[in-house]
């Protein structure tokens, strides 16, 4: 009974790993000019994605819009993950009302 539930321990835990190392991590985006709209494509490798995960810090003197979420000016910290085929991630950046800051973005395509 033992060696089944240790055996059965190692098949999770290697299970969990591979999954976790499937995700195509993406350099950072960095976005200084707030005051300009901008559609930024970024190519990945990933296979069969299915989900998108995007995290967004930084400073903005005032509301900006995100791929159609309205994000509120100051400190700047937060993400969202939706489902996402393509290779090929398209996120489009409005100035809405903000004119200065810096914004960093991370993904995470699976």
């Amino acid at each position: 009974m033992k060696i089944e539930l240790l055996f059965l321990t190692i098949i999770v835990i290697v299970t969990i790993s591979i999954s976790c190392i499937q995700g195509d991590r993406i350099k950072p985006v960095f976005i200084n000019e707030l005051n300009k709209d901008t559609i930024i494509n970024i190519k990945t490798s990933a296979t069969y994605p299915t989900t998108l995960k995007i995290a967004i810090k930084g400073t903005a003197n005032d509301s900006f819009i995100i791929s159609g979420f309205k994000i509120k000016g100051g400190k700047v910290d937060t993400f969202w993950h939706t489902d996402w085929y393509k290779k090929t991630i398209t996120i489009n950046y409005q100035a809405y009302k903000a004119t200065k800051g810096k914004l960093t973005m991370k993904c995470l395509l699976y």
